[in-house]
């Protein structure tokens, strides 16, 4: 079995334990296996054995965005000006969003809205090994009421059966989760549509 050893000046695991200065990170079959200090875990001359020294550097667990737009390019434009681009460049805005998020070290992000099937789509690519990229967990369409916000990704739905049927085909079409979004004018008796969301999938 091949085995890669990363060599760093410290380590912080996430646990809430102190910092490993001089510390070495086991990797078997694309999991951590072990860390600790380096003498420790240094191995003997092993060819199946793959070594990256890293100091003096330091190594951390992932980041996670929890709210992103992979889809919109953040390039100074409006909705209203975004929501002119085909999903096509939609796609290629999230290719470029996801690049980036990995390269900051992010390695999980959750995409909190996305028109039609882009986001499904995104996540798809990456499953597929299209490119690297961090972990996606995708809403799809943010449900709303028509002229609500979001409402361009289109998954408006008005009235309790209609959000019924949202969820359900965001369900269908294998959602991580749910999102709704309201209008800036909503009030307490649009907010009280929303409850048939949370138990429509039931």
């Amino acid at each position: 079995m091949q085995a890669t050893v990363l060599y760093c000046a410290g380590l912080v695991d996430g646990t809430g334990q102190a910092p490993l200065r001089d510390a070495a990170l086991r990797i078997e079959d694309g999991r951590v296996k072990a860390v600790g200090p380096i003498e420790a875990y240094r191995p003997e001359a092993d060819r199946e054995t793959i070594e990256h020294d890293f100091r003096p550097h330091w190594i951390t667990p992932g980041l996670i965005d929890e709210h992103t737009h992979l889809s919109l390019a953040g390039d100074g434009r409006s909705y209203e000006e975004m929501d002119e681009d085909p999903d096509e460049l939609l796609i290629l805005a999230g290719v470029q969003n996801l690049r980036r998020h990995l390269a900051a070290g992010v390695t999980t992000v959750r995409n909190n809205g996305a028109r039609n099937r882009v986001g499904f789509l995104l996540r798809e690519g990456v499953k597929r090994g299209y490119l690297p990229a961090p972990r996606m967990l995708v809403c799809g369409r943010p449900i709303t009421c028509t002229g609500g916000h979001m409402h361009w990704c289109n998954g408006v739905a008005d009235g309790e059966m209609e959000i019924r049927r949202a969820v359900r085909r965001l369900v269908h079409e294998g959602a991580d989760l749910l999102r709704r979004v309201e209008g800036r004018e909503s009030d307490d008796r649009i907010a009280g549509l929303w409850k048939p969301q949370r138990d429509a999938h039931h």
